[in-house]
């Protein structure tokens, strides 16, 4: 997986994580007092979405350093991939969500309300993942800096 790879993923990844993060807001705010796991979906998207900037960014500043660091450890070059693969893998699954939710976006009733709650264990499972996600991002990012 040569940098280039790497940056065009996360770049990919990042521009996800910020169209979830705002379309999480639009229903929060239009259901006042929204579910808490609204509110955290949207903070971990936003955290996930700074440290996939960081890894982009470190990655851009010594590309040469990188791929140094990837030949000496193959297992950093899986565990970046790994990890990738893991964000497009939960992005997919919330923005699935994300779209039966607002497939009627003009009117939060009842009907709406009631996929909302239906849904919630799935969003909760959601959330988990992208917890732990992100432990595994700042460790990688750790990784990539020593």
């Amino acid at each position: 997986m040569d940098p280039l790879t790497i940056t065009a993923g996360v770049a990919s990844l990042t521009a996800i994580c910020v169209q979830a993060a705002k379309a999480l807001r639009d229903i929060r705010d239009k259901f006042h007092g929204a579910n808490l796991t609204i509110t955290a979906i949207c903070t971990e998207t936003t955290i996930i979405s700074a440290s996939l900037a960081r890894i982009q960014s470190s990655i851009l500043d010594s590309p040469d350093n990188l791929s140094d660091k990837l030949r000496q450890r193959p297992d950093l070059e899986a565990t970046l991939d790994n990890a990738l693969t893991e964000c497009y893998l939960v992005f997919d699954v919330l923005q699935s969500e994300i779209t039966k939710f607002t497939s009627k976006p003009s009117r939060f009733g009842i009907r709406a309300k009631s996929r909302y709650v239906w849904s919630e264990t799935t969003m909760q499972d959601v959330l988990t993942h992208m917890r732990g996600l992100q432990s595994a991002l700042a460790l990688l990012l750790q990784l990539l800096a020593s």
